[in-house]
């Protein structure tokens, strides 16, 4: 079988959550990988067959999206050409990580796809979500890389093909051997606006996740690290604490890890306000409004940490059982009748 393994490359979660998955897909057939996207840190470690700019959002600094980048950054000419030229008729299947050009190039020629990502389980039932619905982002959502079928992760089994996250390897051998520090990864934040929010507090460093890895001249309680996987799963394995925003991944290790969490969910971000009511649901902390990251909100925080921990075990091998299950039988199936009445009313 060749399948093509298109991935979504604006973010780390999409990028970090492949490079546990791909080496368990290799299985199945022969594997290309797609990637579109940018506004990324991550370097795969799998050989990346074909990159496009496709459709992402650019991060702001003041805790959401930049929407004057975001358009300008769009070229939706550009957009329309790739699912054009995209060779997904060279494919079998293509399983798709919410990444839009494969979707819609699959859509328009009947090719069969299967989704598997976070965004994917939030379209089914029993998903905690915002109590006021926010039905255009419903729409975005479903439409943004639209696929037949789909296997979800989330950060628990809310419906029969939702699995439980995807965590990295290296931190299911880790040690909690936690130290004064608390892990920082809000990137939608400037590190300066960051530096008014974190407060000093005694004997308590705060370890600073960055795109640029410098020295903040006035606070030696502030470390900046450049972001990167191995410096990160060190931090965040031995933190009294994960402060980051409400995406996904780094919640759901947080949560694995026994860490207190709290989470900051981007402004104007619908998936990251779902992703905020599940975690408030389990008993973690958000901090709702990003006018309300200011240092008496940490601080309160910090002197009543709260660890939820969360068993997660290792779903890709049934997770990716699934998925060929659901393109056994829905997917291919359904995909050859509609070619085969295509060629009827043809003929």
């Amino acid at each position: 079988m060749k399948i093509l393994f298109a991935v979504q490359g604006t973010g780390n979660g999409h990028l970090s959550r492949a490079t546990q998955i791909y080496p368990s897909l290799t299985r199945f057939g022969q594997v290309d990988v797609l990637i579109s996207g940018t506004e990324n840190a991550i370097r795969p470690n799998f050989p990346v067959r074909y990159r496009y700019d496709g459709l992402g959002f650019a991060f702001g600094q003041k805790g959401g999206i930049d929407i004057k980048k975001t358009y300008a950054d769009a070229r939706i000419w550009r957009f329309l050409k790739s699912v054009e030229e995209v060779p997904v008729k060279n494919y079998d299947l293509v399983i798709n990580d919410f990444e839009p050009i494969t979707a819609w190039a699959c859509r328009l020629r009947e090719i069969p796809l299967v989704a598997l990502s976070h965004q994917s389980s939030l379209l089914k039932a029993g998903v905690p979500k915002l109590l006021t619905p926010d039905l255009a982002a419903e729409l975005v959502l479903r439409h943004y890389a639209p696929a037949p079928a789909s296997v979800g992760y989330h950060f628990e089994q809310y419906h029969p093909d939702i699995f439980t996250p995807v965590i990295r390897h290296e931190l299911y051998a880790a040690k909690r051997n936690q130290k004064s520090h608390i892990t920082v990864y809000l990137p939608a934040f400037s590190v300066e606006k960051l530096s008014q929010a974190l407060p000093r507090i005694r004997g308590l460093q705060w370890h600073v996740f960055s795109r640029h890895e410098y020295q903040l001249s006035g606070r030696d309680d502030i470390r900046i690290f450049a972001v990167d996987a191995k410096a990160f799963v060190l931090s965040m394995s031995s933190a009294s604490g994960v402060l980051c925003g409400a995406g996904f991944e780094t919640p759901a290790e947080a949560l694995h890890l026994g860490i207190p969490l709290m989470v900051v969910p981007m402004r104007g971000q619908y998936e990251q306000a779902c992703n905020a009511a599940a975690i408030e649901k389990i008993g973690a902390g958000v901090i709702w409004k990003t006018s309300d990251l200011r240092p008496e909100k940490i601080i309160e925080w910090v002197e009543s940490r709260k660890a939820i921990k969360m068993e997660y075990p290792n779903v890709i091998e049934a997770s990716l059982e699934r998925l060929m299950e659901l393109y056994e039988t829905e997917v291919k199936n359904g995909v050859g009748l509609l070619q085969g009445l295509r060629s009827l009313l043809a003929g």
